[in-house]
């Protein structure tokens, strides 16, 4: 995700037990920091799928990610279409390679 206080793409993993008490399992997982992804568990793993390294999601949200894409770098080609699966949240495999 994003830290909202220094605009920095995240990669780091967090869990709970209970849904109120939240521990980190890694402040860096070997994949790239993001926003917009999509997280399941499924077969027993973790799964991080794709999103986006580029944009402002605090101006108009999502729909204008790629317009703030264009200015930051003169490209739109920041989208992620990687797949990252993990046992435990610590160690990660690049599904897609």
């Amino acid at each position: 995700g994003l830290d909202g206080n220094s605009d920095v793409y995240m990669n780091d993993v967090w869990y709970t037990k209970d849904g109120v008490d939240w521990s980190e399992a890694t402040t860096h997982a070997q994949w790239e920091g993001r926003w917009l992804h999509r997280s399941v568990f499924y077969r027993d793993n973790i799964w991080v799928v794709a999103g986006q390294n580029c944009g402002d999601p605090d101006v108009w949200g999502q729909y204008r990610a790629v317009e703030a894409c264009v200015k930051a770098n003169g490209k739109s080609g920041s989208f992620l279409r990687d797949v990252w699966a993990s046992p435990d949240g610590v160690s990660w495999k690049d599904a897609t390679a």
